[in-house]
């Protein structure tokens, strides 16, 4: 029948004698596929896709391995530290502060004055208060000193505040804020939010930009040996600058460009990236789209805006960055321009805030809109049918189900925050995004544990489908995308362990043996004829 369909037509390339997962519900799995150009002709028995090739046709044996639509990553943040610092090298990902402390001292004793020592913490050390730029300082008092945390959230020395242009008593701005000396407005050096964005931003500007280019190649090129085929990335660079080192990088991959503006003293910035088109010219592979905001902050430094009050700081719910109105105005400017908005929401507060805003304007398709709502840890209970009746789009980042005992103490053992299967059963769009290691295995792994909720675990099939065709959803691609359907994209990943049945704990090593993006090999590590 397939044969038959593609009557008169031949194949460029064929992958044959394959376990082919689709990811798409009308037809999971087949063993071959049939490529012309840079599109799907046809998916179906390795007999059927075989009758499509001539004596021209490229033909790959896939020898019973498994292949899957090209992942799409749909929350990556490219971000890049100088090439001459130094970065501290802890036991795990919470660091006590007598270790970072002591990790510092080794630093400093190892590398020359002037030198950006950069380090990310955990939880332990936002929550040691004399954790501070005159702590860091009476260690380091001539280097340059920057300890994130993953959320947004910074420590920096008196030396990286000189050169990040962080004045002793720089005033707050909209979405962040400084921690002052008491009874003073002396900046302490822990920053929060969006004061903690503007001067990583001004780090990242510091970077030549040679060294940009490189890292857009390194990073392209871990991608396609993952089967990664596709970034929608959130880079802390400037979009116009991103735009254009792209072009230069020359990368094989997709990239979808997210505005990813700041705020100043004056408010949001709302012109950043805003001329730039939605396909750049001579870039095939880059589209620019959607805008995204930080609503709050993230579970690390007591920072999600909950509905309730944090277990572990009594009374402490908490603090939004933006206020009701301006949430508002961010949704009343995506239907302006017509562009889609991202908000990052760790807490249930500003989800509800969200939703509010959205209902309150009479007349609009939602669901056509595709809000995303980037993490939803906390889209749970009341907020779920609602986040279903508007349409709304969960990015998850399964890696950070890793958190147990951060979760537990910040919310309790028995949260119901940080949900994946209610979200399909109730029938909310998911898509998967790294926030992270790029390794979609990785990520796949702790969608298939789930080790903060185990009922909230989804099968591996789930997680892949969530992977790529809910990753085409949540970017408006999935005509083009996310499914190995006949006249899509051929954006392909061979793989070199089939991922539906090995033991669960070795997903983390699969890699891609042979990765496609529409239809041209860009990656083959020669395991099959």
């Amino acid at each position: 029948m397939v044969a038959k369909a593609m009557e008169g037509n031949r194949a460029d390339l064929i992958l044959v004698n394959g376990k082919v997962f689709t990811a798409d519900p009308s037809q999971l799995y087949a063993e071959a596929v049939a490529i012309g150009g840079e599109r799907i002709m046809a998916v179906g028995t390795s007999e059927e896709i075989a009758a499509l090739a001539d004596v021209s046709t490229q033909r790959i044996d896939l020898q019973g391995h498994v292949a899957i639509p090209g992942i799409n990553d749909a929350h990556y943040h490219f971000s890049m530290m100088p090439s001459d610092g130094y970065s501290l090298a802890f036991q795990g990902m919470e660091p006590s502060w007598q270790e970072t402390q002591d990790a510092l001292a080794q630093a400093v004793k190892r590398t020359p004055p002037g030198t950006w020592v950069l380090g990310t913490v955990g939880g332990i050390v936002v929550g040691e208060l004399q954790a501070d730029r005159f702590a860091v300082d009476r260690i380091a008092p001539d280097h340059r000193v920057l300890l994130k945390s993953l959320g947004a959230w910074a420590i920096v020395n008196t030396q990286a505040m000189q050169v990040l242009g962080i004045a002793d008593e720089e005033p707050d701005l909209l979405g962040g804020y400084y921690e002052r000396v008491p009874g003073s407005r002396r900046v302490n050096g822990r920053i929060h939010g969006y004061a903690f964005l503007a001067p990583y931003l001004r780090l990242v500007k510091r970077i030549p930009t040679p060294e940009i280019i490189s890292g857009m190649k390194v990073l392209a090129d871990e991608a396609i040996r993952y089967g990664v085929t596709t970034i929608q990335d959130m880079p802390f660079v400037a979009p116009d600058q991103y735009v254009k080192l792209l072009q230069e990088a020359q990368v094989p991959i997709r990239v979808r460009l997210i505005r990813f503006p700041l705020n100043t003293g004056d408010g949001r910035d709302l012109a950043e990236g805003r001329d730039l088109p939605l396909h750049p010219t001579g870039q095939p592979l880059l589209t620019v789209r959607g805008t995204k905001w930080i609503l709050d902050g993230t579970p690390f430094e007591w920072g999600s805006a909950l509905r309730g009050t944090y277990l572990d700081r009594r009374g402490w719910s908490g603090s939004p960055y933006f206020s009701e109105s301006e949430i508002a105005s961010m949704v009343q400017e995506s239907l302006q321009w017509e562009d889609q908005l991202l908000v990052h929401c760790a807490g249930d507060k500003p989800v509800e805030v969200l939703f509010d805003a959205m209902e309150q304007i009479p007349d609009v398709n939602w669901a056509g809109k595709r809000v995303r709502i980037e993490h939803g840890d906390s889209v749970v209970g009341d907020l779920l049918p609602r986040a279903r009746r508007l349409g709304a789009i969960v990015v998850q980042n399964p890696t950070h189900f890793s958190l147990v005992d951060l979760v537990a103490q910040r919310y309790g053992p028995d949260t119901p925050f940080f949900p994946l299967r209610s979200l399909l059963e109730a029938g909310v769009p998911l898509a998967i995004g790294s926030d992270g290691p790029l390794n979609p295995y990785l990520n796949i792994m702790f969608a298939a544990l789930h080790p903060i909720h185990p009922a909230e675990a989804i099968s591996r099939e789930q997680a892949v489908e969530a992977y790529t065709r809910g990753s085409a959803f949540a970017e408006f691609e999935e005509r083009d995308k996310g499914t190995i359907t006949q006249g899509r994209l051929a954006d392909i990943a061979v793989l070199s362990q089939d991922i539906f049945t090995v033991p669960v704990d070795a997903l983390p090593a699969t890699g891609s043996i042979l990765t496609l993006v529409g239809g041209k090999i860009v990656y083959d590590a020669k395991a099959l004829n």
